[in-house]
């Protein structure tokens, strides 16, 4: 392999450096995301706080699925599904 092909395969495989301007756009770009991250864990815990809540608001009121008849029990299986995505989620 000659020095000449060494070079023009050490060109292909090197990265090109950004601009200024691509470089600060980026820069910029990566400072908002952070940011938004930061707001959707803040919303993220707010909602889970408020999920907890219901959970216990819900474990209060929720009656063994085993009882009742027809909408009654169609309720209390609906609850209990209800009751186990809740469980899901919060862990």
């Amino acid at each position: 392999m000659t020095n000449y092909d060494i070079l023009k395969e050490y060109e292909a495989h090197q990265t090109p450096v950004p601009s200024y301007e691509k470089w600060k756009a980026a820069y910029e770009y990566e400072k908002y995301a952070d940011n938004e991250i930061k707001n959707l864990k803040a919303q993220n815990a707010q909602l889970k706080e408020l999920l907890k809540e219901c959970k216990e608001w819900f474990d209060w009121y929720h009656i063994d699925t085993g009882t009742g008849k027809g909408y009654i029990e169609s309720w209390h299986k609906k609850g209990h599904e209800i009751h186990k995505q809740l469980d899901e989620v919060l862990k």
